[in-house]
């Protein structure tokens, strides 16, 4: 075994081997992509985004009206078990005083 000789492998990690300035070039690169993309968004008076919005409006309203459905549903069904159970308690009480 000689001395001083390095061991690492010269294929190791990519990253590793790049220099600060490709990395910050790679950074830099990544960063106004982003910016970019963000740029090309369709702004609030785009015909297609207003479509999109109103959409979402109408499923948003169909939601809020399926709910309201079921709460009705519910409060219906919660009265009539109501008005069944005295029915039947004031049957019973009625059958006890004959």
């Amino acid at each position: 075994m000689k001395i001083g000789t390095n061991s690492k492998k010269s294929g190791t990690r990519r990253y590793k081997d790049d220099e600060l300035a490709g990395r910050l070039n790679k950074a830099a690169s990544a960063r106004s992509a982003i910016l970019e993309k963000f740029r090309t968004r369709p702004g609030a008076d785009d015909p297609g985004e207003i479509q999109r919005r109103a959409a979402r409006q109408e499923i948003a309203n169909a939601r809020d009206l399926r709910t309201a459905a079921r709460s009705a549903s519910r409060s219906a069904e919660d009265a009539r078990k109501i008005t069944e159970r005295s029915a039947h308690e004031a049957a019973e009480q009625a059958q006890r005083i004959v």
